[in-house]
This record gives structure tokens, sequence and C-alpha cells, in this order.
């Protein structure tokens, strides 16, 4: 071999050696919040502070460097029995090179082994950090308890990565606002995000899931952009998962993010291991895109979680709902796929949306289990002439168009129209009015039991070709575990295919069946001044179903309202139903006898509108002659 070879080789092997020398680990063996105590020799004691090391971290470059734990017990910052240590200091530290900062590290501590679809965690911790760790460039911040006591409670974690990179900031096995000490704890911010560079939080491996208990809100977005993966967590129960004592987490999610077409948010996934377990409220998700004049493409999945249900997947958790926001054109809350759903429990009383999409009806929602009869199921809202938000009526042929995008329209809903049970299943026949051109087919569809405007239990599935567009389709689905409810209707959501890009899928908001309203034949539009006045009103719908609610009819005046009463519809046939009752004696005048049936919580809406059914006439009560004429 030359001299020359063998000069060349001898360099290239000092280059690989000088590259993975530029990779340090720092141990950190002291409390202090002192970044002079820098030296981080590890043959000398107490020289290394968790300031000292990242301040180390920070003069060099190249290969992400590394922070461990070796604190002995006998710091000033520790239990002496117990061995959790707390580091000090206020305020934020900075960390300005890729680095990772692992507390699974400190001794004694010991990372979670429970996957997310087996239950909670049985993390130790050792290391509680009270100052805020901000982060400029990736890392990976693991096995710590991050307090926030030392930069007032305000957030104990941030990252302001403002470089583009591929690198993932990760976020594995911590828990957010807890106090080791038995200290201050609970945080207004738990993970501030100022950066659209990829971010984990948690992971599909049980050492990567997050506690986050004590905070006003868990992963609050101050950029309106970014690249968010969230996978395997707690949000606002005890690391048992099932309990919620002490716990104050408003949101799961709270910011106005995605904004590019390029960002996304997965929350949870169809792998179990992804499950993150949700109590009190969940996303509230609003991207701003305003500055192109379209809606966002970017995507948001929301696949596999536990909503008001503990890890357990049996004790009920408080919810006030699953998701909000508005503006997103490719939501997909669960999928058509296996694992895709998500279990929605909600409150016993109360009344809650369980997916609100906001003024502009976006995305697709399908495959998903809701429980709880005063849960409000999802809407894809809208207008209705400026008025109020409320249901969305099918049009002639989906004339809207719900085949994706930046500006498609919500997917018309099945309409069921015929229903019966039989000893073999429940027989029933269905039609969706979407032609081939403004529908993405095939149509994935779902049916529902419903007693309430909430569903009650998923029945089953079908698929809806294109050759079956706009026809009537008769299928068999299973019976119920239980015996069908007297007063049960069936419902159904539809799920277009995906569109060709650039778009997103579109699903119908939960069906429900349209009704009018009408004063009964004969109802007389007069009355004398010394009588009651019975008066009934007629409700019928096209769907195989009595519908079901009450009805308010009164006399009105202007906009005061007088005389009113109060009936409860009682069935007169198969589709149709009738609500009577009395008027005391009115004022001599003319007067608005007006009728108004309450929706709020059944599964039936007024045809045209999607809100209440109205019906009005003019009505006079006269003075009685003879009544008059006896004291004269």
């Amino acid at each position: 071999m030359s001299c020359y070879r063998l000069a060349g080789l001898l360099a290239g092997l000092a280059c690989v050696c000088a590259s993975a020398a530029q990779a340090a680990t720092y141990r950190v063996d002291s409390t202090s919040a002192d970044a002079g105590v820098s030296a981080c020799d590890d043959l000398v004691a107490n020289d290394c502070s968790l300031a000292g090391a990242i301040a180390k971290a920070n003069a060099s470059s190249g290969e992400i460097d590394a922070i461990h734990f070796a604190i002995p017990t006998g710091d000033p910052g520790c239990h002496p029995t117990q061995g959790w240590c707390v580091i000090a200091g206020s305020g934020e530290i900075t960390v300005n090179e890729a680095l990772t900062i692992d507390g699974f590290t400190q001794p004694g501590a010991s990372a979670n082994t429970i996957a997310a679809n087996v239950g909670g965690l049985n993390v130790v911790h050792k290391i509680q950090v009270n100052p805020a760790l901000k982060f400029t460039a990736p890392g990976t911040v693991r096995g710590l308890v991050l307090n926030g006591r030392g930069n007032g409670q305000v957030y104990p974690l941030k990252y302001s990565n403002p470089n583009p990179t591929a690198s993932e900031f990760r976020i594995e096995g911590n828990a957010f606002g807890e106090a080791l000490d038995g200290g201050t704890s609970m945080v207004t911010w738990a993970f501030v995000l100022e950066s659209r560079q990829p971010v984990r939080v948690g992971g599909l491996q049980p050492s990567s899931r997050n506690l986050f208990c004590k905070a006003g809100a868990s992963i609050v977005n101050h950029t309106n952009t970014g690249k968010l993966r969230v996978y395997g967590n707690l949000f606002g129960v005890n690391a048992d998962g099932n309990t919620m004592n002490g716990c104050s987490v408003a949101e799961a999610i709270d910011g106005n993010f995605p904004y590019y077409d390029d960002d996304y948010v997965h929350f949870g996934a169809n792998d179990p291991n992804g499950r993150n377990v949700v109590a009190r409220q969940g996303l509230d998700i609003t991207p701003k895109n305003m500055s192109f004049g379209i809606q966002s493409l970017a995507v948001v999945e929301v696949k596999g979680n536990h909503f008001g249900l503990g890890a357990d997947g049996v004790t009920p958790l408080a919810l006030e709902y699953a998701y909000i926001g508005s503006n997103v054109a490719a939501l997909m809350f669960g999928g058509d796929q296996p694992g895709d759903g998500n279990i929605v429990v909600g409150p016993t009383a109360g009344s809650f949306a369980a997916i609100d999409t906001g003024s502009i009806s976006r995305g697709a929602v399908f495959g998903n289990h809701f429980v709880g009869t005063h849960l409000k199921p999802w809407y894809l809202r809208w207008y209705s002439d400026g008025g109020p938000l409320m249901r969305r009526p099918n049009d002639a042929g989906d004339a809207d168009g719900s085949i994706g995008g930046r500006d498609s329209s919500a997917q018309n809903h099945p309409e069921i129209t015929a229903f019966t049970v039989e000893a073999d299943g429940l027989h029933l026949s269905y039609r969706i009015d979407s032609s081939t051109t403004n529908a993405q087919y095939p149509l994935q569809v779902e049916f529902y039991s419903a007693l309430t405007q909430a569903p009650l239990d998923r029945l089953g599935s079908d698929v809806y070709q294109a050759a079956d567009a706009q026809s009537i389709k008769s299928i068999v689905l299973p019976l119920p575990p239980t015996p069908w409810p007297t007063d049960a209707v069936v419902v159904a959501s539809a799920l277009g295919a995906m569109p060709p890009a650039p778009s997103s899928r579109a699903s119908s908001e939960l069906g429900w069946h349209p009704v009018t309203l009408a004063f009964a034949p004969g109802t007389s539009a007069t009355t004398i001044d010394n009588a009651s006045n019975t008066v009934s009103v007629d409700v019928t719908t096209p769907a195989p179903f009595v519908p079901r609610g009450s009805v308010r009819i009164a006399y009105t005046w202007s906009s005061y309202t007088f005389q009113y009463c109060d009936a409860a519809l009682v069935a007169t046939g198969p589709s149709s139903a009738r609500a009577t009752c009395t008027l005391a004696a009115g004022d001599p005048g003319p007067h608005l006898l007006r009728a108004v049936m309450t929706t709020n919580n059944v599964p039936f809406a007024d045809a045209a509108s999607g809100g209440n059914p109205v019906a009005s006439m003019n009505h006079a009560v006269v003075a009685d002659a003879l009544f008059k004429d006896g004291f004269e």
C-alpha cells in the first residue's frame, strides 16, 4: 500500500472519530440553579447542574448531545429516602442546539410499561424541573416532571424552532404540572408550540406516553401552523387513566393550526398503542388560511381515542366535547378502517356537542361509537338566512357539491324509507340523494339507533355504489344485543371516497328525519273572549317512524306571548303524530296562533331549515254577544 493511500485512510479515520466525538453526554449531579456549575466531569462530584449542562450543549454543534442524571440523594434538593430530586431555578432555560434530556437515567426512575390499550401509567419519575425549558432546536424531553413553578406556573416547556428541519421534537414519558415535592402544582399551559417544524407528543411505545393532568390546556399553539403527532397520552386524568381528582385540563389541544397545506395534526391512531384518553375538553382547532383566501387542506386526523372514557374502557369520565373548530377542509374524525373509530362518552345531563365543525362545513366523521343520551352528535353546521346554526337539510341531488376540496359542502345524509324488526335482523331500506357528479362514490354508510338527537348503538355499515345512486337500497342488519327500544329510530351517515388531490373526504352529519308541522284540519280562526280554545297540530314525516317531541302552542301579540300551552306528540299513524292542548281565553282582538315543535333532543327537525318546525295562522278573539247582552 502506498504511503499516500495509507495517509488518506488515516485522515478519513480521524474525521470519523472527530465526528463521533461531537456527540457528548453530560451527567447532571446537582440540583443547583447555577449555570456556572458546568464542568460536568464524570470523575468530579457536584460539578454539573442542569443549566450548566445545557450551557455546555449549547456551545457544541453537530450531533445530538444528551443530558443524563446521576444526582445523589444527599443533594439538598433531593429527598433522602424517596429519592426524588427537584431542579431549582426560575424563568426559562434555553436550549439552542439539538439535545436529548433523559430523566429516566436518574437512579430509581423507570419508564411506563403499560400499553395505551391496556390501562394507565406505572411510570416512576425522580426528576422534577421547576424552570421552564425552551427549545429552539430539535430534541427530546423524556422522563421528567415538568412543574413550571419557576416560570410562574405559566408553562414548563416551549418549542420555538424557526429553522426548517425534518427532525421531530419529541416529548416522551413526562408529567406536566405535577409536583414530586408536594409543592405548588398546576400550570396554565403544559406545552407551548411556536414552530411549524415536526413535533411528536407521546408515541406508540408504552415508555413514550405522557401525563397531562394539572394544566389549564395541554398543547397550545401560538403560531397558527404546525406539524403535530399525538399518541398514547392521558389528558385530564390521573396516571391510573380512570380518575380525575386534582386534574384541571381544559383542552387537550388549543390553537389555530394547521395552516399550510403541508401541515398536519394526527391525534391518536388506528394502532391501539396510539390511543389517547381525554377528559373534560378535547380538541379546539381552528386553522387560519385567510391570507390565501382559501380553506386549508392540512390533514387533521382524530382516530382510535377515548373521549370521556377511561383507559380501562369502562369508567366514564366528565366530557364537554371531543372536537370543536372550523375552517378544516381535511378533518377526519374516525374513519372506515379497523381501529379508526373513536369512542365518545357523553354526559348524563346537559346539552353538549360531541363534534362541532363550527359555521363552515368541512371534513368527515365516520366509524365512531357515541354513548350518552345527552351527547349531541356531530354537526356539520350551517347558517340559514343569517339565522342560528342548525342541522343541515339534504339538497336535491346533493347539488351543493360534496366531492371534497377546499370549498366542498356536506355530503347528503341517507334517508331511511322503510324499517321493520324481524327475527333474522333489522330490515331497512335507504336512499342517498347524491348524483354521481356531486359525490365521490362509493359511499360508506353507517347506521345507528337513536332515541334522542344522540346515537344509541352503532348497528352496522353498508356500501352504496355508484350504481345505487339516488335509488332505494334494501339491506338486513344484525339485531343489537339488547331488545329494540319501543321508540327508537334508525339514523345514518355517509362518507365519500377520497377524491383526487388536492382534496379531502367529505361526510354527511349524523342523519335525522325531516318533519312538517301544520294545524289540524278544522282549526278555527276565531274564538270568543270568555271561552278556552282547544288546538291540535299534526306532525308528519316521510320516514317510517313516529315523530316524537313536544309542541308549544300560543296566542301571540307582537313579540309578547300571553297565552301558551305545551303538549307531547301522540302517534296517530306509522309516520304521524298529533299534539293537543287547551289555551285559556284570550283578550278580544286580532292575534297570531303559533305552534313550534322543539327538536333540540330528538332525531327529527324541520324539513326545510333543519331547525324547529313552525306553523302560524291569524286568529281573532271576539266578544261573546250573548254574554255582553246580559249586562246591557
